[in-house]
């Protein structure tokens, strides 16, 4: 089978080149002009007769107009993924970039392309769904369209990752704090759906890379600070001293997320009185 994978490749050389296939007849192929012949990249050529009579009578079967057909949108098929994939990373780097507008056409094309080529279900697809959601995302602060389209994308995104690759894949807690972040943006009429989020996020990471992993303190810290503009101090406090000693330990206690975890604990802890416990923090 490996030389009809020569003469297979042959054929996409040729139609990827503009060239379709011509069929001539049998007689003109003949075993004296095949023996002797090595396969290699630059003549795809063929070692044994019986391979190419083999491909030669399925393609007679299928026709000449039909196999250009086949290999052509084969050969889109694998260019239009890798322009999709370049358009996404290169709208994903724009939006980092803070060229927002710019990214947004780029991020649209590869979505569409890829809910073509791979459907709308596929896990590559849903990376595309994320990232316009990000970019959309950047977009909401005077434009309630935008913040609308990135709760829909987002929520798509969450509800196939979690079917798809479970709820403990990186790429659903992922979308379990991109959403839950912009909920929380939304203000005090969404901060309970974010708090489940946020919970079911810190579940999983403890589930996937342990308790004890930054992004596992991160979530921890995020939800503190969530539970404390909610309302409830004693749990924010539990969650942010978590964030807080999990930090000091992975990175020593000068690192600026020591810092700044330190200095929410303290300002939590301020504000509900304990001003001297409060100080021995910072």
């Amino acid at each position: 089978m490996g030389s009809r994978a020569w003469v297979l490749f042959a054929l996409l050389r040729a139609t990827l080149a503009g060239q379709p296939l011509v069929l001539v007849p049998d007689e003109v192929i003949t075993s004296a002009k095949l023996e002797g012949r090595p396969i290699d990249v630059e003549h795809s050529a063929c070692t044994r007769p019986d391979d190419w009579h083999y491909i030669s009578a399925r393609i007679r079967e299928l026709g000449a107009e039909q196999v250009n057909a086949v290999v052509q949108d084969a050969i889109f098929g694998v260019l239009g993924v890798k322009t999709a994939a370049a358009e996404h990373n290169l709208g994903i780097f724009c939006t980092a970039q803070g060229q927002i507008h710019e990214a947004e056409p780029l991020l649209r094309s590869a979505l569409k392309a890829r809910e073509q080529l791979l459907g709308p279900m596929d896990p590559i697809t849903l990376t595309s769904v994320n990232g316009l959601a990000v970019n959309r995302l950047a977009c909401s602060g005077n434009d309630q369209a935008a913040a609308a389209e990135a709760e829909v994308l987002f929520r798509r995104a969450l509800e196939e990752r979690a079917r798809l690759l479970g709820e403990s894949h990186p790429d659903t807690l992922l979308s379990c704090n991109n959403l839950a972040a912009l909920l929380q943006s939304k203000g005090e009429g969404h901060y309970e759906e974010a708090a489940s989020l946020c919970r079911r996020s810190l579940r999983g990471y403890i589930e996937h890379v342990g308790a004890d992993h930054v992004d596992t303190l991160t979530v921890s810290h995020n939800l503190g600070m969530l539970l404390e503009g909610m309302g409830l101090p004693d749990e924010a406090a539990d969650h942010l001293r978590r964030a807080l000693e999990g930090f000091e330990r992975a990175y020593g206690p000068g690192h600026p997320d020591c810092l700044a975890c330190a200095a929410d604990l303290a300002s939590l802890k301020e504000s509900c009185g304990m001003v001297d416990e409060a100080d021995t923090q910072l």
